[in-house]
C-alpha cells in the first residue's frame, strides 16, 4: 500500500481560520490504494483445504440428511399418516430445500465464496443488522444441535449395551460423543472429510442391509412387540392413507395430526447447508456446493421414499406406531441398525460441531459482536478454527446438564426455516434490484424460484408452530435491533443501497414528469454559500428547508494551472471532509464543491453541477 496527502489550495475560500474543524480533519485524510482480500478474509497464507464436491459436499450433506429420523422415526410416521401422507411431506419438504438450494447455487456461483457458509452470503446481501443477528442464532442451533444429536449417540449405547444405566450413564456417553467429535474437529477438514466417508460407507451399508431384510426376510415376531409379515400389496394399500392415534410423541396423549407428525419428522429435510458451512474449505465453492447439495437432496428422497414404501408394505398399523425398533427388530442381525443409528447421529452431531464452529469464526472476523474478535483466529495454512471449535464444544457440552432439551427443539427448527427464508430472501432482492454485480454463473433459478421458497419456509415455519415460530423471530428481532444500535465498522455494499437507489431513481424520473411542480407543493431547495459554518444563517437555512433539500457549497479558486492541479487532487478529499462535518453536527444536507479560475466563475459551476434532475437549489443563500 502507499498514500499521498494532497495539498490543500492556499486560494480556498474555505479559509482555514473559519474552519478549524474541517482544516484538522483535512489533515488527517491520507488516500490510500490497496490491493488484496477483503480485510474480513482469512489469512491467505499458506495452502487452504483443497475439499472436492463429494468430500465437501455431497457425503456431509447427505450424512446429515440421512440421519436417526430414518431408523426411529420414520416407520412410526408411516404407521401414523400413511405412505402417501408421509411421501407428501417429504414432497413438501424437498420442495423447500430444493428451492432454497437454488438460490443457494445462484448467490454462491456469482462471486468469491468465503467461509461461513450461509452466514457470509446472508450478511453480504441483506446487511450485518439482519446477517449478523440470523448468523448468531444459526450458529446456537448447529451449538445446540450437536447436544441432541450426541444424546442420540449415548441413547442408543445406553439402550444397547447399557439398558439398565440411569441418567448419569446417559450423560456420560453422551459427553464421550462430544468429546470424540471435539478431537476429529480439532484434527481438522482433512480428518474430518476421510471420516466421513468411512461413516458414510458404513450409514449406506446399514441403510441397504436394513432395506433389504424387510423386503426379504422371512415373517417373524418382533422382539419389541408386534409382526413383520413380509412385503405384500395388501398391506401396502391398507398403509396408504392416514390412521392418526394417540401417541405420547404428539404431546401428552394428544391425537397426532397431519402438522405434528409433520414436525417430528421435519429435521429429515434438513441439513443441506452443511456443505456451504464448508465454504472455506472447498476448492471451488462456487461450483461445488450447489451442485453437490442438489444430488444429495435428490439422493435422500429417493432413499426416504424406496424406506417408507418397504415399511408400509411389510408391517400393519399397530407395529409400526407400537415399536419403534422395527428395522433393528427386523434385521438379521440388530447390530448393524444399532451401528447406522450411530453413525447417522455421530457425523450429524459432527457436522454440527464442525460446521457450527466456522460460523462462529466468520462471524468473529467481521467483528459485529464485541469481544469476539479472538474467535477469528485460524491456523496458519489451513486456517482451522480451533478456538471457535473448543468454545462451540463448551457450549454443547454445558447444554448436556441443562436437562431436557425437548423444549427448545422446536426453536430450533424455527431457525432453521427462518435461514432457509432468509437465503431465498437475498436472492430474490439482489436480483430485483438489478445491481450490475449479480451474474451468477447457476442458472437453474428465477424470481420466482426464490420468492416461492421464501414464500413456503415462512409457511411451513409458521404451520409447524406458530408459537415456537413467534418465538424464533422475537429472538431474531431483539439480535437484529441490538446490531441497528450498534455503529457498525463494514461496507459490503449490501442490497439494501442497491434498491434505496432503485427506489429514489425511480420517483426522481416520476417526479420529473411535471414540468413545474404547483405553487401548493413548493418547497425551498437551498444552496447555502457560507464561510462560517457555526454562523446561524447555517441553522436558517437548515429552518426554513424543512421538506425540501439544503446543499453546503464551496467555490473552489483556481487562476493558474499549478492551483488547478491542486485543487483537483484535493477535491474528492475536501467533498468528503465537508460531507464529515455535516454528518458529525447533524445537519441534513448534501455537500458540493466547484473549481474555477476566479470567484465569479466557480460560484456559477457550484449553480450548474448542484443537484439532480429536478431536486436542484431555487434558492441561494450567501
Amino acid at each position: 500500500p502507499h498514500s499521498r496527502h494532497a495539498p490543500l489550495p492556499d486560494s480556498l475560500l474555505l479559509r482555514r481560520h473559519i474552519y478549524p474543524d474541517m482544516a484538522t480533519d483535512y489533515k488527517k485524510i491520507t488516500v490510500v490504494t490497496t490491493t488484496g482480500d477483503d480485510p474480513g478474509d482469512a489469512s491467505s497464507e499458506g495452502e487452504r483445504n483443497q475439499l472436492g464436491v463429494v468430500n465437501g459436499v455431497y457425503v456431509p450433506c447427505l450424512l446429515n440428511i440421512l440421519g436417526v429420523i430414518l431408523f426411529l422415526r420414520l416407520p412410526w410416521a408411516v404407521g401414523q399418516a400413511g405412505w402417501a401422507g408421509v411421501f407428501s411431506m417429504f414432497l413438501l419438504g424437498e420442495l423447500q430445500t430444493v428451492l432454497t438450494v437454488l438460490s443457494l447455487a445462484a448467490m454462491l456461483s456469482n462471486g468469491k465464496m468465503q467461509g461461513g457458509g450461509s452466514y457470509y452470503m446472508i450478511s453480504r446481501s441483506l446487511g450485518p443488522e439482519l446477517g449478523g443477528a440470523m448468523g448468531i442464532l444459526f450458529y446456537l442451533s448447529y451449538a445446540v444441535g450437536a447436544t441432541f444429536y450426541a444424546a442420540g449417540v449415548g441413547e442408543e449405547i445406553q439402550q444397547t449395551w447399557f439398558p439398565d444405566g440411569g441418567h448419569w450413564v446417559l450423560v456420560g456417553c453422551t459427553s464421550l460423543s462430544l468429546l470424540a467429535c471435539l478431537l476429529i474437529s480439532l484434527a481438522g477438514a482433512g480428518i474430518f472429510t476421510k471420516i466421513n466417508v468411512s461413516l458414510f460407507v458404513v450409514l449406506a451399508s446399514s441403510i441397504l442391509i436394513g432395506g433389504l431384510s424387510i423386503m426379504f426376510a422371512p415373517p417373524k415376531d418382533l422382539e419389541g412387540g408386534g409382526r413383520h409379515q413380509g412385503f405384500s400389496t395388501t398391506l401396502l394399500r391398507q398403509n396408504a392413507w392416514p390412521a392418526y392415534t394417540a401417541d405420547k410423541a404428539c404431546g401428552d396423549g394428544a391425537t397426532c395430526t397431519y402438522s405434528s407428525v409433520f414436525a417430528i419428522i421435519f429435521p429429515a429435510v434438513t441439513g443441506i447447508m452443511e456443505g456451504a458451512n464448508l465454504s472455506g474449505d472447498l476448492k471451488d465453492p462456487a461450483r461445488d456446493i450447489g451442485r453437490g447439495t442438489l444430488w444429495a437432496v435428490l439422493t435422500a428422497f429417493v432413499v426416504y421414499a424406496l424406506l417408507m414404501l418397504a415399511c408400509g408394505g411389510s408391517f400393519d398399523r399397530a407395529t409400526l406406531t407400537g415399536n419403534q425398533r422395527v428395522l433393528q427388530d427386523t434385521c438379521w442381525e440388530s447390530l448393524v441398525i444399532s451401528i447406522g443409528v450411530l453413525v447417522s447421529t455421530g457425523s450429524s452431531c459432527l457436522g454440527a460441531l464442525f460446521g457450527g464452529a466456522r460460523i462462529l469464526q466468520a462471524l468473529a472476523r467481521d467483528k459485529l459482536f464485541p469481544g469476539t474478535g479472538w474467535l477469528g483466529w485460524g491456523t496458519r495454512g489451513a486456517d482451522e478454527p480451533l478456538r471457535a471449535v473448543l468454545v462451540t464444544w463448551v457450549i454443547s457440552q454445558a447444554c448436556v446438564f441443562i436437562g431436557d432439551l425437548d423444549a427448545i427443539a422446536p426453536v430450533i427448527t424455527s431457525f432453521f426455516c427462518m435461514s432457509y427464508a432468509c437465503t431465498n430472501l437475498a436472492c430474490l432482492l439482489v436480483s430485483v434490484s438489478g445491481v450490475p454485480s449479480f451474474r451468477p454463473q447457476f442458472r437453474l433459478f428465477s424470481r420466482l424460484t426464490c420468492l416461492a421458497g421464501f414464500a413456503l419456509n415462512v409457511a411451513v415455519m409458521f404451520y409447524l408452530n406458530a408459537l415456537y415460530a413467534g418465538v424464533a423471530l422475537a429472538c431474531m428481532a431483539v439480535v437484529f435491533v441490538a446490531l441497528l444500535y450498534k455503529d457498525q465498522e463494514t461496507n459490503w455494499g449490501d442490497v439494501r443501497q442497491a434498491l434505496i437507489y432503485q427506489l429514489v431513481r425511480k420517483y426522481l424520473l416520476k417526479l420529473d414528469e411535471t414540468d413545474r411542480p404547483h405553487a401548493k407543493t413548493w418547497r425551498p431547495s437551498v444552496l447555502l454559500l457560507v464561510d462560517d459554518l457555526q454562523s446561524p444563517v447555517v441553522h436558517f437555512a437548515g429552518t426554513i428547508k424543512k421538506g425540501g433539500i439544503c446543499i453546503m457549497g464551496v467555490p473552489v479558486v483556481a487562476a493558474t494551472s499549478d492551483e488547478s492541479m491542486r485543487a483537483s487532487s484535493a477535491f474528492v478529499a475536501l467533498r468528503r471532509t465537508l460531507g464529515g462535518f455535516i454528518s458529525r453536527h447533524g445537519f441534513k444536507a448534501f455537500c458540493e464543491v466547484a473549481v474555477g479560475a476566479t470567484g465569479r466563475e466557480a460560484c456559477h459551476n457550484l449553480f450548474l453541477c448542484s443537484g439532480t434532475g429536478p431536486m436542484r437549489p431555487n434558492t441561494v443563500i450567501v
